[in-house]
Parts: C-alpha cells; sequence; structure tokens
C-alpha cells in the first residue's frame, strides 16, 4: 500500500504486485506505465480519502499522480493543473 507518506519517492514492484493507493489529498488518482485498475481492491474509504488499486502488468516505469484542477467553464477559460501527489513504480519482471 502507498500512502500520502510516499509523495515524491520511486519505489520498486514485481510485475503481478497489487498496489493500493490511499492518499488523503482529496484529489482524483492518474496513472501512466504499466498499470491495469483493479477497483475490487480499494477498502471502504473514510470521507476526505481518494483510493485506488492497480495490478503491475508487465516491467518499466510507472507514475502515479494524485492532481486537482480547478477552473471555470467557457470560451478561454484556462485551467490549473494542481500535483498534489506524485509517486514512481519501477515495475520489475518477475522473478522466474
Amino acid at each position: 500500500m502507498v500512502t500520502d507518506s510516499d509523495n515524491g519517492e520511486t519505489l520498486c514492484v514485481h510485475e503481478g504486485t497489487d498496489v493500493v493507493v490511499m492518499l488523503a489529498s482529496g484529489g482524483g488518482v492518474r496513472v501512466t506505465g504499466p498499470l491495469a485498475p483493479r477497483p475490487e481492491l480499494v477498502p471502504k474509504l473514510e470521507p476526505g480519502v481518494t483510493g485506488a488499486a492497480f495490478l503491475a502488468t508487465g516491467p518499466g516505469v510507472a507514475r502515479i499522480m494524485s492532481v486537482l484542477a480547478p477552473c471555470g467553464s467557457g470560451p478561454g477559460i484556462h485551467c490549473m493543473v494542481l500535483v498534489l501527489y506524485h509517486l514512481t513504480l519501477n515495475v520489475v519482471a518477475a522473478a522466474s
């Protein structure tokens, strides 16, 4: 499980590992890289906690971010994206 205390870290996991994310930041969780959603693994959340779960599907570099994008609506409106949390996962091949 990764939490707010892992913000800014780089961690290593093996292919096939479930990664559960529990954050108090309140923003939405976005990911890039070899991660597949596993929503059934997210435990019941308390108010103000953001949770997500993923399966490391193959070797590579994955990034997990929690962002807040406050913006208005209408023509010419630009949004700022506030990165509240970021974590890099180095996914290595499963041991044979």
